[in-house]
């Protein structure tokens, strides 16, 4: 059997603040929205009147009777953040509209609705994260320190649930 990768870079905005929970174990977990941006450059050929080929004399460049333009698509993709106990120390510093970089791996969540269809949701568990967008340069902190500054204990990254 082959090994497998589940992973996921994802470089975007975070879109929206996030929103903070714990368990009734007193686990952190938080979720927040980041956007990304795909950009697509297509290019479009619009010929001048194509007759004018044979008129011209043959010495002419063709190339000329071709004008060039470029038309730029942009599509927005939104992507739902999971974030655990790690994350706890730098949850203020993950504000909307900054920019991050973020690794993670995917969960696809599966249930029925009251309808009886079943629905799907994906789902990025964040493993490690760097803020890109400052003000005052690169943030720099200590998360297990934060941590313990909270009195949090710091729990394995593997705990399921």
């Amino acid at each position: 059997m082959l090994n497998s990768v589940n992973k996921v870079i994802i470089l975007g905005t975070i879109s929206a603040e996030p929103s903070i929970k714990y368990t009734e174990n007193g686990f952190f977990v938080a979720t927040m929205s980041v956007v990304t941006r795909s950009v697509k450059k297509t290019k479009i050929e619009d010929r001048n009147d194509y007759r004018n080929d044979y008129r011209n004399d043959y010495r002419n460049d063709y190339r000329n009777d071709y004008k060039t333009e470029y038309k730029t698509e942009y599509k927005n993709e939104w992507h739902r953040i999971l974030l655990y106990n790690k994350f706890e120390g730098m949850i203020n510093f993950l504000k909307k509209e900054k920019i991050i970089y973020l690794e993670g791996s995917l969960r696809t969540n599966k249930w029925q609705d009251k309808d009886n269809n079943y629905r799907y949701m994906t789902e990025i568990i964040a493993s490690d994260i760097k803020i890109l967008d400052t003000k005052n340069g690169d943030i720099e902190f200590d998360i297990e320190e934060d941590i313990n500054k909270n009195n949090r204990t710091v729990f394995d990254e593997n705990i399921p649930f």
